[in-house]
């Protein structure tokens, strides 16, 4: 779920019906780990300043935003971006309690996105292979969507 505001900032989160989602809201969610960009900076530690907003992390689409571990399930679910743009702000109170993923303080990166490319898709496009929950929607087509805010 990408929630657009008028400033043109992006918060990414997982909608309800993701499987990370139910899993947090159960209370099973045990880690939530934020990747390190292809140019070795850790997102879990950025720290962004200024203006120009110095020290932002620059992703792709499908670039890997996170992991999230699901206690039961073999298999992390990873999380990528379905933008291209600047990752400004982690939430890091979700390395602390990973379960806050599915309350309204559940997004896990806010963009600043530098172009209108985006993947854009819908729910009715999920067609998961493996219906087990920690199947990997992130990647799939229909694993966001957009809204306005």
């Amino acid at each position: 779920l990408l929630a657009h505001h008028v400033n043109g900032l992006k918060a990414l989160a997982l909608p309800e019906w993701h499987p990370a989602v139910e899993a947090a809201a159960a209370g099973r969610l045990t880690n939530v780990a934020f990747a390190t960009t292809a140019g070795g900076l850790d997102l879990a530690s950025l720290e962004v300043s200024g203006k120009k907003k110095a020290g932002s992390a620059m992703v792709g689409i499908d670039d890997k935003v996170c992991t999230i571990t699901i206690a039961g399930e073999a298999a992390p679910v990873e999380v990528v971006s379905p933008v291209s743009g600047r990752i400004l702000e982690v939430n890091r109170r979700l390395l602390e309690d990973p379960n806050l993923l599915a309350g309204p303080e559940g997004y896990l990166v806010i963009f600043a996105s530098t172009r209108a490319e985006c993947k854009l898709v819908r729910h009715a496009d999920f067609r998961p292979s493996d219906p087990s929950p920690a199947t990997d929607v992130a990647t799939r087509p229909g694993a966001g969507t957009e809204t306005q805010t």
